[in-house]
C-alpha cells in the first residue's frame, strides 16, 4: 500500500463515496533512526510507548524507504518525484546559495488546497528560501511557522548566529504577509510548535478538512533538552537510573505520576499530566535522545489532544515518518541496520514509518505491510 493511494483516497474520498473528507496529520521526524523507536525491537534503551501504541494499532510500514538526506527526501514529499528527476539528489539546500523546489511544479500542498483543505505547516521546510517564490507560503500552505534552513538551536532558534525562525500566510485577498520572529528566542521550540498547532486546530472551521504538516525539529542535533525534561530523565545513580514519561492515559501502566506546566512569554500553553515507567539507561548520551523522544512525544500527545477537542480526532488520517536514518551510532541508533544517514545502506533509507486512524473507514488495514512503501510517489 503506498502513501500515494492513501492521500489519493483521501482527497477523493468525500467526492465518490459522499462522506466527509478525512483530516491529515503529516508528520515528519527529523533523524530519527530504526532503533529510535520501540515498536521495531531494535532499541533497548529508549522507550517511546506513544509512539509504539499509535504504530501497533495502526499499519506499521515494515519496509518503508526514503532518501538519504533531509533535502531529497522533502522534495520528494512535496512533489511526488524521484530526487534525480529534481536534480538534488545529491546533497541538502545549503544556506549561501539560491537552490529552491522548480517553481513551476505543482507541490503536494497546492493538491491538497485545490481539493478544498485549509493548509498549515508547522516546522522545517529546507526546501530553499532565496526568493520569496520558493517559501512555503507561496508553495500552497496557508501559513507557516518554524525555521527554512536544515537545523536550528533548540532555545536561540539561531544558526550560524543568524536568526531562523519566522511565520508567514498567504491568500488572495490579503496576499503574502511575513514576520521574523525574536522575542520567542530563549524559549525551547517544541514549546513554541505546541502552541502554534493549538492555535491553528482551535480556529479552524470544523466543516472544511484540515491538512497540518508538522515537520518535526526533533530529534536532529544539536543534541539538548530543557532541564525540565532532562530532571525527569537523569538520576543521581550509578548507571543513570530515571524514568521515561507517559503523556496521558495510553494504556502503560506508570510507578507514580506529576505534573508541570509550559509557559510561552509567561502564559500558560498547556499543563501535562506525566505517567512514569522506571528503566535504566548505561548512556549518557542515549539519556539525552530519550529526553528529546519525550519532549516529542509530548508534543504529538497534546496536537492529538486538540484534534479531539476539536471534534477533528475521530475523522483523522495521522501519517508518521522519518526523513532518513539516525546519523550515528551514539545519540541515535539505527539497530541491527547497516550504514548512517548521508549512506545508501539500510540504515540511511530505511526509515520508520506508520499509519494512524482511530476511525475504521479511513484506515481499514492494521497491524503491518512488508510491501515496499517509497515516499516518492506521494501526489
Amino acid at each position: 500500500m503506498g502513501l500515494d493511494l492513501l492521500l489519493t483516497m483521501g482527497l477523493l474520498l468525500g467526492g465518490v463515496l459522499g462522506v466527509k473528507q478525512p483530516h491529515i496529520l503529516y508528520v515528519v521526524m527529523d533523524d530519527q533512526g530504526y532503533g529510535d523507536v520501540g515498536y521495531t525491537n531494535q532499541s533497548h534503551d529508549v522507550t517511546t510507548p506513544l509512539m509504539d501504541r499509535m504504530a501497533r494499532e495502526g499499519l506499521i510500514l515494515n519496509r518503508h524507504y526514503s532518501a538519504w538526506m533531509c533535502t531529497p527526501t522533502r522534495a520528494s514529499i512535496m512533489t511526488g518525484r524521484y530526487p534525480i528527476s529534481l536534480g538534488i539528489q545529491h546533497d541538502v539546500f545549503q544556506s549561501n546559495n539560491e537552490e529552491c523546489l522548480p517553481e513551476y511544479m505543482p507541490l503536494m500542498p497546492e493538491i491538497v488546497r485545490s481539493n478544498g483543505y485549509k493548509t498549515h505547516m508547522v516546522g522545517k521546510w529546507h526546501l530553499g528560501y532565496a526568493r520569496w517564490s520558493c517559501m512555503p507560503c507561496r508553495r500552497g500552505f496557508d501559513t507557516f511557522y518554524g525555521y527554512t534552513s536544515g537545523a536550528i538551536s533548540y532555545k536561540k532558534h539561531d544558526v550560524g548566529g543568524y536568526n531562523d525562525f519566522m511565520t508567514c500566510s498567504y491568500n488572495k485577498k490579503e496576499g503574502l504577509k511575513f514576520k521574523e520572529l525574536t522575542n520567542e528566542s530563549g524559549t525551547y521550540s517544541l514549546y513554541l510548535y505546541n502552541k502554534r498547532v493549538k492555535e491553528i486546530v482551535r480556529n479552524h472551521n470544523n466543516s472544511e478538512p484540515l491538512f497540518l504538516y508538522l515537520a518535526m525539529q526533533s530529534v536532529h542535533s544539536p543534541y539538548w533538552a530543557p532541564s525540565k525534561v532532562m530532571s525527569h530523565e537523569l538520576g543521581s545513580t550509578s548507571g543513570v537510573s530515571r524514568y521515561s514519561r507517559v503523556n496521558g492515559k495510553s494504556g502503560v501502566s506508570g510507578k507514580s505520576e506529576d505534573s508541570a506546566k509550559i509557559e510561552v512569554n509567561g502564559k500558560d500553553v498547556c499543563t501535562h499530566v506525566y505517567y512514569f515507567q522506571y528503566f535504566t539507561c548505561n548512556n549518557t548520551d542515549r539519556c539525552v535522545m530519550q529526553a528529546m523522544l519525550n519532549a516529542a512525544e509530548d508534543l504529538l500527545s497534546d496536537v492529538m489532544g486538540y484534534f479531539k477537542k476539536a471534534g477533528l480526532w475521530n475523522n483523522t488520517l495521522m501519517i508518521y515518518h522519518s526523513d532518513n536514518g539516525a546519523p550515528s551510532h551514539t545519540f541515535t541508533s539505527n539497530g541491527h541496520l547497516r550504514g548512517y544517514k548521508s549512506s545508501l545502506w539500510e540504515g540511511g533509507v530505511r526509515t520508520l514509518g506508520f499509519l494512524y486512524s482511530p476511525s475504521p473507514h479511513i484506515l481499514r488495514h492494521r497491524g503491518f505491510t512488508d510491501c515496499d512503501s517509497a515516499l516518492i510517489p506521494l501526489l
